[in-house]
């Protein structure tokens, strides 16, 4: 399984703030194509991810193996 975490697929994005654990930037968002009727969603962007703890061999998706989860 591979989250779909990619700066490019979210739109309406803001920055809410840092995560404590990691300092990574968090923001709420959705992704392209989602009515503006959906709620946002939380998390960071996996770009973000990649460039703190270069895991994985991409940097467009953060796989639940990577977090923990």
């Amino acid at each position: 399984m591979f989250g779909m975490s990619d700066e490019n697929e979210k739109t309406d994005k803001k920055k809410i703030g840092k995560d404590p654990d990691t300092g990574l930037d968090l923001y709420s968002y959705r992704y392209k194509g989602d009515p503006k009727t959906y709620p946002k969603v939380v998390g960071p962007m996996a770009q973000d991810f990649f460039a703190a703890f270069h895991l994985g061999n991409t940097d467009s998706g953060i796989a639940p193996r990577w977090t923990g989860m």
